[in-house]
Order: structure tokens, then C-alpha cells, then sequence
């Protein structure tokens, strides 16, 4: 087997922090580089499958919400004791006894590095580039828009691990290709980690509370919700929406959308009529509208390009485009599809 440390030179025992390292990519890899290879890739599948199938059941909308974040978190329990078997496995399958102190074992640096930056060189009594390397962490993570996060959090942390191989006696121009690929798939799986959360709460799914009875039935006071971001081409007759009214320091509304670009409005005998005939839509039919506002609509109305009409379902104390008009294309952040909070409402929005 190759030694990491001086590829001219074998060893017949593996070093089992760097298997640990090699687990912190993801659950059971420490155990095939180990030799545990059936073992690692059982490892493997079960968090694939504990992961996968708890994020469908999170944000499916017929998925029940406790029940994914149940799967989620017996994936985290996969993944560290995944790390800990790691460590049994190798050091103790060969009866391998430690012969250096933590403290002169690189990989073990590294370890700590990967659970927050910094951490590792404070073990080290690196002081200065310990806080610095912390406090950086604890800045973009807590401060730093989430964009950023995703590039500089896995740059961060690849270049505080780059530095405790050079601390330990290693120039970066001297790096082993071993260690360099390495650096290179803890940045990968930290950008990996960041632009999934991202992109999962940013784009596919962001949660959202509801502060008023103005869509009740459908949504209550106190529900949270989850709204997938919808392009307005993608949106129809029905769909309850979110959106923000820049006017009022971008403050958020969730209402039904009722029409689109150049359809005609009109409430009449307390139903929508749409295009000069009642909707096929159940989610039209079943509300009763009343026509007051300021856009009271007791004439038709044509929905002007790149706008959209929507309505609150409890329209007695909903203020919407009644009162201040169709909405812009360019408000909509998406379109509302599952209620997540409280455990007896959780469910598809319809």
C-alpha cells in the first residue's frame, strides 16, 4: 500500500485519520479505503438511500415533514457513526498502536480543520492563524449572504487544511498528489454541502409563515409553508402564490392567483368570472369573493401585460389586488405547495 506522507515507501498499516478524513467525504469511504470494502459501500447505500428518501418526503407535498426530517437525521446518525466505525475498523483490526501524539499526526489536524476551521491549529497552540481561521468561519457563516458562503466557506476551510500540511513540514509546491487530491475533494464536498443547501432553500423550496386569516380556509394563522420558485410563464389560474410589494420594504403576501396577463376579470353574484365564464378550476369555485376595493372589479377588468390578479380566499378581510391592483410578474418569488407546520396541517396546499 502506498504511504500518503512518502509515496516511495510502503506500509503495511493504514493510518486510521486519515480513513477518518476519508469518512467525512461521506459515510463508509473510510471503510472501503480500509479494506472493509462490503462493509463501507452497505455504509454507502443505506445514507444514499436515508438521504434521498428523506428529502422526497420533506418536500414532496404529500410527504409528511417529520417524518422526512426523522430520515434526515438517522442519515447525520449513518454519517458519524459511520465516522466512529471508521476509526475502530482501522485501528484496531491490526492491532495498530499510535505510536505519535495526535499532535504530530497531520491527518488528525486535519480532522478537526474539516469540523470547523481553525480548531486545528488551536490544538497545535497555532494561535494566530487558529483565531483567524475561526473567526473568519464564524463571519461568513453567520453574516456573509448565502451566495458567498458557497464559494468561500469550502475555499476557507481547503486552504486552512493546505496550511497545516505546510506546518507540518510540507511546502504546497511539494505536496504529494495524494494529499493534493485530498485538499481538492474537501473543497468539492464542502461546496458540495453549501450549494445544495442553497439552492434547496433558495430556489427549490423556502420556508414561509403565515401572519393572517386572509387565505383561510387553505392557510391559517401560524401555518409555515414551503414555496418552489416558479418563473411566472410557469404559473396558472389557481396556484397560491407569494410575492412581495416592494412599496411596503418588500413585505411578503401569499394570495390565489386569479389572472394572468390579459385575461378579464370580473366578480359577479359573488363567484369569478374568467374570460366571460366560471372557471373549471375547483379552487375558484369554492370561494366566495365579495367585489369591494378600490379595483372592486364589479366591471371586467383585463389583467394588463407582465401583472397578475390575485385574490385572498377569506376575501371579507383580505387586502389584495382589489385594493392595490394587479401584482408584477417580476414580485413572484414562487408558488406555495405544502404546508410543513403544524403536525395536523401538514399537506399539500390545494
Amino acid at each position: 500500500m502506498i504511504n500518503l506522507d512518502n509515496p516511495g515507501k510502503t506500509q503495511s498499516l493504514k493510518n486510521p485519520w486519515l480513513a477518518v478524513n476519508l469518512s467525512m467525504f461521506f459515510a463508509g469511504v473510510g471503510q472501503i479505503y480500509a479494506g472493509e470494502r462490503i462493509r463501507g459501500w452497505i455504509i454507502v447505500f443505506s445514507q444514499l438511500g436515508l438521504i434521498a428518501f428523506g428529502f422526497w418526503t420533506l418536500f414532496s407535498p404529500y410527504g409528511h415533514t417529520l417524518l422526512g426530517a426523522g430520515f434526515l437525521f438517522a442519515a447525520m446518525l449513518v454519517h458519524v457513526m459511520g465516522i466512529i466505525d471508521t476509526y475502530e475498523r482501522v485501528s484496531h483490526r491490526e492491532d495498530k498502536k499510535i505510536d505519535e501524539s495526535m499532535k504530530k499526526d497531520p491527518w488528525f489536524i486535519v480532522f478537526l480543520t474539516q469540523c470547523i476551521p481553525g480548531l486545528g491549529h488551536l490544538f497545535i497552540r497555532k494561535w494566530k492563524a487558529g483565531i483567524a481561521a475561526l473567526l473568519l468561519w464564524i463571519l461568513l457563516t453567520r453574516i456573509a449572504p448565502g451566495y458567498l458562503k458557497v464559494n468561500l466557506v469550502p475555499i476557507l476551510i481547503a486552504v486552512t487544511v493546505t496550511h497545516i500540511f505546510v506546518i507540518f513540514g510540507t511546502p504546497v509546491s511539494k505536496l504529494h498528489n495524494q494529499k493534493r487530491m485530498i485538499i481538492g475533494l474537501i473543497f468539492i464536498t464542502w461546496f458540495i454541502r453549501f450549494s445544495s443547501a442553497y439552492a434547496i432553500f433558495n430556489h427549490f423550496s423556502r420556508p414561509f409563515h403565515i401572519p393572517s386569516e386572509s387565505m383561510e380556509p387553505t392557510l391559517r394563522r401560524g401555518d409555515r409553508i414551503v414555496v418552489q420558485e416558479k418563473s411566472p410563464s410557469d404559473l396558472k389560474a389557481g396556484d397560491v402564490i407569494v410575492f412581495s410589494d416592494q412599496r411596503k420594504d418588500e413585505q411578503i403576501y401569499v394570495k390565489r392567483l386569479v389572472g394572468l396577463p390579459g385575461d378579464t376579470i370580473q366578480i359577479l353574484q359573488n363567484r369569478i368570472l374568467l374570460n366571460n365564464r366560471f372557471p373549471d378550476q375547483k379552487t375558484l369555485r369554492r370561494t366566495v369573493y365579495t367585489s369591494e376595493g378600490r379595483f372592486g372589479i364589479n366591471f371586467p377588468f383585463v389583467v394588463p401585460e407582465s401583472t397578475l390578479f390575485v385574490l385572498g380566499d377569506y376575501s371579507d378581510v383580505s387586502i389584495d389586488s382589489r385594493f392595490f391592483g394587479p401584482v408584477p410578474e417580476t414580485a413572484v418569488i414562487g408558488r406555495a405547495y405544502k404546508i410543513i407546520w403544524p403536525p395536523d396541517r401538514i399537506g399539500p396546499i390545494r
